[in-house]
């Protein structure tokens, strides 16, 4: 795009810091430093008029990713309730008549164990291949 004269004046302080930061700017020439500064101070502006704005839509977006992660890690927990629920009733129902305390504290050591080796999570159907021997 070409550049139109513009007439314009400043204070000797300003004229000053222009030439004192000509080199540290990058510019070319003074009217490429005083045009960089132009569209600085006028975004700058810009970004002081919508920071209100900003911040509460940052806000806004970092809670529903933080719900998100509530309602995954809430979905995790019922789902492994449900698993801990159908084995509980399951031991209940078939084996509770048959085991001593110290047989209920081994297999409660290997459950821990095993879900150490599954990094947290297990499912029924890993208890089942760890019984058959093929845990891994």
């Amino acid at each position: 795009m070409p550049k139109k004269s513009y007439n314009f004046y400043l204070s000797p302080e300003a004229d000053c810091m222009i030439d004192s930061s000509l080199v540290a700017s990058d510019s070319r020439s003074r009217s490429d430093f005083v045009e960089k500064a132009v569209r600085y101070y006028a975004a700058s502006l810009g970004a002081e008029m919508h920071k209100e704005l900003l911040s509460q839509e940052l806000i806004r977006v970092l809670q529903d990713n933080i719900k998100n992660v509530e309602n995954h890690i809430s979905s995790t927990i019922f789902k492994m309730a449900g698993e801990q629920a159908v084995l509980s009733l399951l031991f209940a129902d078939m084996l509770v008549e048959n085991l001593d305390r110290k047989e209920l504290q081994r297999y409660r050591n290997e459950a821990y164990d095993l879900i150490r080796k599954r990094h947290g999570s297990i499912m029924f159907e890993d208890a089942l291949a760890n019984c058959e021997g093929g845990d891994e």
